[in-house]
C-alpha cells in the first residue's frame, strides 16, 4: 500500500521487510522458541538413532535383514562355542586322567608319593591274592 502511494520504493520495502525480519530473530523470545524447537528435533532425531541402534546390539528386536544374519552369526558362535568347550574339557580329562602331573613335581615329593603309593597298592595286592 505504501509503495502505492509513494511512501516508499521497491527497494526500501525490500529493506524495511530484511530489518523487520531481522528484529524479530533478534527477538529472545523468538531465540527462545527456536532453541526449544531445534533441541526438540535433535532428541527426536536422537530417539531414533538409538532404536537403530538398539536393534543393532539386540538383533532378536529387528526384523531387518541385517539383523537376520547377525542372529544366524550368534548362533553359530555360540554353538562352536559350546563345542569348543565340550572338547576342551574331554581333552583336559584324558590329559590329566592318563597322567595326573601336568608337569613333574620336585624329586623329594616324588619320592614320597611314590612310596605312599607303593605301600598301599601292595597290601591291597596281597589281600586281593588271598581272597582271590
Amino acid at each position: 500500500i505504501a509503495r502505492h502511494i509513494g511512501a516508499w520504493s521497491y527497494e526500501d520495502g525490500q529493506i524495511r521487510a530484511a530489518q523487520t525480519v531481522l528484529d524479530i530473530l533478534n527477538k529472545p523470545a523468538f531465540q527462545a522458541k527456536a532453541k526449544e524447537l531445534v533441541t526438540a528435533e535433535f532428541e527426536k532425531r536422537l530417539r531414533a538413532c538409538m532404536d537403530q541402534l538398539a536393534d543393532l546390539r539386540d538383533p532378536s528386536a529387528s526384523s531387518s535383514p541385517e539383523a537376520q544374519v547377525a542372529m544366524g552369526i550368534q548362533s553359530r558362535v555360540a554353538e562352536l562355542q559350546r563345542s569348543l568347550s565340550r572338547w576342551f574339557k574331554s581333552f583336559v580329562e584324558q590329559q590329566v586322567g592318563r597322567d595326573p602331573w601336568l608337569v613333574p613335581p620336585p624329586e623329594d615329593l616324588r619320592t614320597a608319593l611314590l612310596s605312599s603309593a607303593e605301600s598301599p597298592s601292595s597290601t591291597g595286592a596281597g589281600a586281593g591274592a588271598g581272597a582271590g
